[in-house]
């Protein structure tokens, strides 16, 4: 049977069974073998080697450093912060929120279905414009010498064109010229009055708002030695305020397309529509400038 008194030091070998109680210290050295069961509570310290496989149960605290290799699997849940570095292969599935921050670099293909919002196209060259005359050949007794108007530039932002115009009807002056548009800054009918202006002179440059895809200008020459008393259009009082004797006044109206026409138009060469070409019209399809 045991002895009525602990010894005073330990056996040099084990004892054949184990005790009916726990030892009141642990030993200084290992056991030789692992026991058959895990212990009632925790050890006090973390071991110094990493167990040969994984916990029934996760642990209650992340490690202090990151694990040698990655996972096999995925995580079931998110990680509560992002990575420090991207991942090498895009993710199987979208994001469910836009990103905090743009992309470095822009998407490589370009996207599956167009954007809701048309990219804006620069302003077309001025020389591109093209300008068509839709005055009745019939209400003037006279006409112009040379073309009188031209495009000095498209406006895209504010849907404007500039252009001038140049007095080529009547020599050796022209007594009287009204230029009637829809200004540009304010959108509403103006009209620019000059008196006495010489024969191949610039009358003046303006804006013009475009309306509908088009900006068009009236043109009114009043003059009594190049148009005769027949000549008696009607010129609005917005320009042609105070009564003056009735003749010799006639008008020529202009529209200016503010659309680019066809990237790919000619100035000179075969055509078959006015789309073709670059400055005025497809005539016996050749681009007449």
């Amino acid at each position: 049977g045991p002895s009525p008194s602990p010894s005073d030091r330990p056996s040099t070998t084990p004892s054949v069974n184990p005790s009916r109680r726990p030892s009141t210290a642990p030993s200084t050295i290992p056991s030789s073998s692992p026991s058959n069961s895990p212990s009632a509570s925790p050890s006090l310290s973390p071991s110094t080697s990493p167990t040969s496989a994984p916990s029934f149960i996760p642990s209650l605290a992340p490690s202090s450093s990151p694990s040698l290799s990655p996972s096999s699997s995925p995580s079931s849940i998110p990680s509560l912060l992002p990575t420090s570095i991207p991942s090498s292969s895009p993710s199987q599935e979208p994001t469910s929120l836009p990103s905090d921050m743009p992309s470095l670099a822009p998407s490589v293909p370009p996207s599956d279905v167009p954007s809701s919002v048309p990219t804006p196209c620069p302003p077309c060259p001025a020389s591109t414009l093209i300008i068509d005359e839709i005055t009745d050949e019939s209400a003037c007794s006279a006409d112009y010498m040379s073309f009188p108007i031209s495009v000095i530039e498209h406006v895209k932002e504010t849907d404007c064109v500039r252009f001038a115009v140049n007095q080529t009807w009547a020599s050796p002056n022209a007594t009287r010229t009204y230029m009637n548009f829809t200004d540009c800054d304010t959108i509403n009918t103006r009209c620019e009055k000059r008196e006495v202006v010489e024969f191949d002179d610039q009358i003046g440059e303006y804006r013009a708002k475009c309306v509908d895809g088009f900006a068009t200008i009236d043109v009114f020459i009043q003059d009594t030695v190049t148009f005769s008393a027949n000549d008696n259009v009607f010129i609005p009082d917005l320009c042609f305020p105070k009564a003056t004797p009735a003749g010799f006044r006639c008008l020529w109206s202009f529209k200016i397309a503010c659309d680019c026409p066809n990237p790919n138009c000619i100035f000179d060469g075969f055509c078959s529509s006015d789309r073709d070409c670059c400055s005025q019209s497809c005539v016996d399809n050749q681009c007449s400038m």
